[in-house]
């Protein structure tokens, strides 16, 4: 699947994208299927994943709707068999779904918690237990994670969303490793607030009168988009997106955890995501 040239052609390749009914999930599968993609649908809700298919139908490639709900994870293996029987082998797996609560972590209840880590970490990483066999028996494959900047930096009242994204971000690294000399491998996409999808977090932040402290940078959906391209391409490890520089802050707090502390608290981070909680009552 790799191509070195500015390029990707995924024609004859088929991608898996959950989380599709998603906002990111509807740009993610326009770009894959703009590039000649056959792609696997999947979500909660067949209606949309139904009309998404339909935008996608003028592309001239294939979208296939298979709806299932990944958080139940003993369904996984059998969703996984449906796709290899109904639409064939898979080529990429493009993990995309998740759900977030913000609040302080008393406030969290047993519920919330499962939910999050369930969604964002063990739903990933049971499909790619399902997907790997026959990938690795293919000898070729890619998957690519949707973390985020919050799986790489303290996330003030986020821990247990935080806690989910940097266990994505382990577990590409650990399995790039692993997987070494297979022809399968991992990467994760770590993105900054995502402006532009309605469902997204960035605009429930907005209608509810607040705006992100600038240190915490921004990313249009459609650059995620482009990351999901360019890791399909290069297979590079990792790709962060934001609008801000944000390397050299993640390399001082890997040094200096404390000095990070300090930046979040004096840049108005921590406060901005104490007062987003107390407008929520999760304070």
């Amino acid at each position: 699947m790799r191509n070195r040239s500015d390029e990707l052609d995924l024609r004859g390749k088929t991608v898996l994208l959950t989380g599709a009914t998603g906002g990111l999930g509807g740009v993610l599968a326009h770009r894959l299927a703009e590039r000649g993609a056959t792609l696997v649908l999947t979500g909660r809700n067949l209606d949309k994943l139904a009309k998404l298919a339909d935008e996608l139908a003028p592309l001239g490639n294939a979208a296939v709707v298979i709806p299932t709900d990944i958080t139940s994870l003993e369904s996984i293996e059998v969703f996984v068999a449906k796709v290899d029987s109904e639409v064939g082998a898979l080529d990429a797996l493009v993990s995309n779904a998740g759900v977030e609560y913000y609040g302080a972590y008393t406030r969290h209840n047993l519920n919330e918690l499962e939910q999050t880590i369930t969604t964002n970490l063990l739903a990933p990483m049971a499909l790619i237990r399902s997907v790997l066999p026959g990938m690795i028996a293919r000898r070729t494959g890619h998957i690519v994670l949707m973390s985020s900047i919050s799986g790489k930096a303290p996330n003030p009242y986020g821990a247990a969303y935080s806690a989910s994204k940097a266990g994505l971000v382990g577990l590409s690294s650990s399995l790039r490793t692993e997987l070494t000399g297979t022809g399968v491998s991992c990467s994760v996409i770590c993105p900054a607030f995502i402006t532009d999808v309605e469902d997204g977090m960035y605009i429930r932040i907005q209608r509810e009168g607040l705006q992100p402290p600038g240190l915490v940078g921004v990313a249009p959906a459609a650059r995620c988009a482009d990351a999901v391209i360019r890791l399909l391409r290069t297979g590079e490890p990792e790709v962060i997106v934001s609008s801000k520089p944000l390397r050299l802050m993640l390399a001082a707090q890997a040094l200096w955890p404390a000095l990070s502390e300090r930046a979040l608290a004096k840049t108005g981070v921590t406060e901005f995501f104490k007062q987003l909680s107390a407008r929520r009552g999760r304070l």
